[in-house]
């Protein structure tokens, strides 16, 4: 069951598009290359967007910064607009441009450049409040000041090429009920119902009214319990819900052979809450209800429209009812994965889920056992299919030692009408194999990447392949989809050099060092710790003030005389002094064995101006090939004091 804290962050987030008058949301969004005009004052809960008037919570600043109610943008600008529930991100995309921003966070990303924000955005009075001008600034928007009216002024181009949101779900003739295939709901809707936002895999999904008078989400989740009694789905119910100020009604009804919890409550600001819960089937229905204004929950006749939207919603589906919508994207036990921008779609088994972003897509199973990836980059001038897949292929012998992978024969295949070819890579870092069947296909200027990535001793070998072979047959790519806004994507394979290194510096202890450009910085760097890995290495460079050489030294053989007493499978192969940078260090090699990986440290510590260095160079057997051997080696080697 999801978090109170989760739910209201989803609540709030999208509260932000909710809440438009369908005149305002037609005028807003609905202009071809028509002009946006935003105008706003902190601490006035009237903003004017392209002549009319939205009653939102108030604007205001803080450091130096004006955040306003995240509706605003979307209105104006009519944004595709995500939400990341994990690391509760906020993703806005406009006219090719993409903006990632964390609740509570200053850290930011515009397009793959990572910014500071001034202020963090935040939820105020259930409002996702966010920085006006570096949104609007980086649509391409101008933010000014009328000093006349002492209003904040944003003016910009609306771009048609980007869809805005929501989007109206009564699209097919003669449909009168929504629902879903896979979860088994269904309800009625009236017209003008829009779809605000659904998860990856339509578990929860929201509604507006294009009045901007009430909305409605609707979430499902898996329950092991049996025979919940009426307090045990009441208590559920209660858990759930967003919980208003003041609760009004709290029962279990019955009606039409049907049992679910209701919870009626009321905010401070004169919002009504419906919340119900009902179980059916092995899941649990959660249905949120808001009215966002007190008047017209308590006219009659509106509240008799509400609840008998309501009163429609079961927890069933009819497959064989025309009139109904279904807004399920699993088919067959499969879910059908579109992404406009790259003009793909495949489909991957419904338990799977999606893992990742960026121009690399990834989808995990239920267990986390298996991964399915797929990557698009730009096909360089003068590159080709086989070229491409040949330096992938040399690229995995200089990454693995020869005994520690397995690399197989290229074959040929067609993925979505094009040639593509087919490379087995299967490596171990010393016990249990891994197979990443990746395949390599190009359309256009574009070349993808598809990967199956999965254990070899798989007890369930043929599910798997059969998964595989369906998720090929099933991509398809349509290059006239294309986003306009699609441009040069450089392969991070094809772009570094291995050898080429760079220099990092350390300011307080004055030293640097020559790492190859590829390695990335791990986490936990601070001024007496550089951290730096590929894979199956690292090189970690830290410096001790607390101790002396001796001290320091004691220690660490107090710590590999406990591991030698303790297992069998550590090892102190070197223990000697060594001359360093004029300096005598000393040395140590050990190795460990754990599940049949072993891992080979190379430690030297010596001592200046009594601070302690130490280096540790650690690697996998199975990475130990005489190209990362020698980069260890050299970084290790490139260490200088700067005065």
């Amino acid at each position: 069951m999801k978090k109170m804290t989760v739910v209201l962050i989803l609540i709030s987030l999208f509260m932000s598009m909710w809440g438009l008058t369908g005149a305002m949301a037609a005028d807003a969004s609905g202009k071809q290359n028509g002009a946006i005009e935003i105008r706003l004052k902190a601490g006035s809960e009237q903003v004017e967007i392209n002549g009319q008037t939205l009653t939102v919570e108030k604007p205001f600043e803080a450091n130096g910064t004006t955040l306003v109610p995240l509706r605003v943008i979307t209105s104006a600008f009519g944004t595709k607009l995500s939400w990341d529930s994990k690391t509760q991100t906020i993703g806005l995309e406009y006219a090719g441009h993409s903006i990632n921003l964390k609740i509570g966070s200053k850290a930011a990303t515009k397009d793959t450049q990572n910014v500071q924000l001034n202020v963090a955005p935040q939820i105020k009075n259930d409002t996702t409040m966010v920085p006006i001008r570096f949104i609007s600034e980086n649509f391409g928007a101008k933010v000014g000041y009328d000093s006349a009216t002492k209003e904040i002024v944003i003016t910009g181009i609306l771009q048609t090429e980007q869809k805005a949101v929501p989007g109206n779900i009564n699209t097919d003739e003669g449909k009168t009920s929504i629902g879903n295939s896979y979860y088994n709901w269904s309800m009625k809707y009236p017209s003008g119902l829009e779809t605000s936002y659904q998860s990856f895999k339509g578990d929860y999904v929201e509604f507006s009214d294009a009045a901007g008078e009430y909305s409605i989400e609707i979430s499902v989740e898996p329950i092991s319990e049996e025979n919940i009694s009426d307090s045990g789905l009441l208590q559920k119910a209660s858990d759930q819900s967003y919980g208003g100020d003041t609760v009004l009604d709290s029962r279990i009804v019955r009606s039409g052979g049907i049992r679910y919890a209701r919870i009626v409550s009321k905010t401070q600001q004169g919002s009504y809450f419906e919340d119900r819960a009902y179980v059916n089937s092995g899941n649990i229905y959660f249905l949120t209800f808001r009215v966002f204004k007190a008047e017209n929950y308590k006219n009659t006749t509106k509240y008799q429209g509400y609840q008998s939207l309501l009163d429609s919603f079961k927890t069933s589906f009819d497959a064989s009812e025309s009139t109904l919508k279904d807004l399920s994207s699993i088919k067959n036990g499969y879910l059908i994965y579109n992404d406009d921008d790259y003009g793909l779609s495949l489909e991957i088994p419904a338990e799977w889920t999606k893992v990742g972003g960026g121009h690399s897509l990834k989808f995990s199973s239920s267990d986390d056992n298996q991964m399915i990836s797929l990557s698009v980059s730009s096909l360089a001038d003068g590159d080709s299919l086989a070229a491409w897949v040949n330096r992938e292929m040399q690229r995995f012998k200089d990454t693995f030692v020869e005994s520690y992978r397995k690399l197989g024969d290229m074959k040929s295949l067609t993925i979505s009408g094009s040639e593509a070819k087919s490379v087995e890579f299967t490596f171990t870092m010393g016990k249990n194999w891994t197979t990443d069947e990746t395949v390599y296909f190009t359309k256009g200027k574009y070349k993808y990447s598809l990967e199956f990535i999965y254990p070899q001793d798989s007890a369930k070998q043929a599910d798997l392949q059969t998964i595989i072979k369906h998720v090929k047959e099933s991509v398809s790519i349509d290059v006239n989809k294309f986003n306009p806004a699609l441009g040069i994507i450089q392969d991070p394979n094809d772009t570094y050099d291995r050898n080429k290194r760079i220099t990092v510096k350390n300011s307080k202890y004055h030293f640097s060092l020559e790492i190859p450009e590829y390695w990335e910085a791990s986490g936990g760097n601070d001024e007496t710790l550089m951290r730096y890995s590929f894979t199956g290495g690292s090189l970690n460079a830290y410096v001790i003030t607390d101790s002396t050489m001796d001290e320091f030294i004691k220690r660490l053989e107090d710590r590999q005389a406990l591991l030698k007493s303790t297992t069998s499978d550590f090892k102190v192969l070197e223990n000697t002094y060594v001359p360093m940078f004029g300096l005598m260090a000393k040395k140590y090699v050990t190795e460990i064995t754990n599940d049949g990986v072993t891992v080979t440290a190379t430690s030297y510590l010596f001592s200046k101006d009594n601070v302690l260095y130490g280096f540790d160079l650690v690697i996998f057997k199975a990475a130990s090939t005489p190209e990362n051997l020698k980069r260890l080696n050299d970084a290790m080697l490139s260490f200088k004091f700067l005065n």
